[in-house]
């Protein structure tokens, strides 16, 4: 695939219209999206770059909500079928979906927790100790139901 530069600049009035934290915020909407369009087409390495960009500026911004979001969907993209996974991958789902977990808590939304505590189930199924993986995976869908 060529991107091409954008030739010319915005109108000042939707410069003045995103302001810088709100401009970064869009900004990290538009990567999260392209993670998604990635993702329909396929390219799953290209969605991941395009997640853990939107993950990193979300972070930086303290987007609370965002994060919880961005985090989802790099998780969940690391645990694709789609070649192979390391345990490495694994262990940073893990991460992912916990701190995903954390933030919807905080958030106190119950339905965004019991998704992220299926995603973690969905990750310790997939450790290299499957006993262990097993019994955790069981103790995050009791807590989500």
């Amino acid at each position: 695939r060529v991107v091409q530069e954008p030739t010319g600049s915005a109108p000042a009035e939707f410069i003045d219209a995103f302001p810088p934290p709100r401009a970064a915020v869009t900004l990290a909407n538009a990567l999260g999206n392209a993670g998604v369009a990635e993702y329909r087409a396929r390219c799953f390495a290209e969605a991941r770059a395009f997640h853990a960009t939107a993950l990193r500026l979300r972070r930086e911004l303290g987007e609370v909500r965002g994060i919880a979001s961005s985090a989802g969907d790099l998780a969940q993209l690391l645990l694709l079928p789609s070649g192979e996974r390391t345990a490495a991958q694994v262990r940073e789902a893990m991460q992912l979906y916990s701190e995903c977990k954390e933030v919807r808590q905080e958030l106190n939304d119950a339905g965004g927790v019991a998704g992220a505590l299926r995603g973690l189930a969905a990750a310790y199924l997939q450790t290299e100790d499957l006993s262990e993986g097993r019994g955790k995976a069981l103790a995050c869908l009791e807590e989500a139901a």
